[in-house]
């Protein structure tokens, strides 16, 4: 029988692949607007991971949450393709813009006093997606 702190790790690990898999999945069967809902709501995850980390007076700079964020917000950059709402789109490339330049400040500088911001504002945008459909 392991260890109990190896069966842990063991069990974390499994857990973290399995949820890997589901998150692929359903990438791969979602509509347009069902990929962007999932975008936002793996931003939203990551950043309230990294808050509990920060919380607990951990270290974001190298948390592969910090990572996931970011690339989160590029691939919501790379959907923004609406040509007939530019307006719409450019400013929502600001957004997502500015979002991940707090996210490199905060691993970089050490300086989370903006995480909760990128929290309510995924939240707003998660939300304002949601009543789109």
């Amino acid at each position: 029988m392991p260890h109990p702190v190896i069966a842990n790790s063991l069990r974390a690990k499994a857990h973290a692949h399995y949820a890997e898999i589901e998150l692929q999945t359903k990438l791969e069967v979602a509509s347009p607007h069902g990929l962007v809902k999932l975008l936002y709501e793996e931003l939203e995850k990551s950043l309230l991971v990294l808050q509990t980390v920060v919380n607990r007076n951990g270290d974001v700079a190298g948390h592969p949450q910090a990572s996931k964020a970011h690339s989160m917000l590029i691939a919501l950059l790379g959907g923004l393709t609406d040509v007939e709402n530019s307006n719409l789109a450019s400013l929502l490339a600001d957004v997502y813009h500015s979002m991940a330049a707090t996210i490199a400040h905060c691993r970089k500088t050490g300086d989370h006093s903006k995480l909760g911001e990128l929290i309510e504002g995924t939240a707003a945008l998660r939300s304002a997606w949601d009543q789109i459909q």
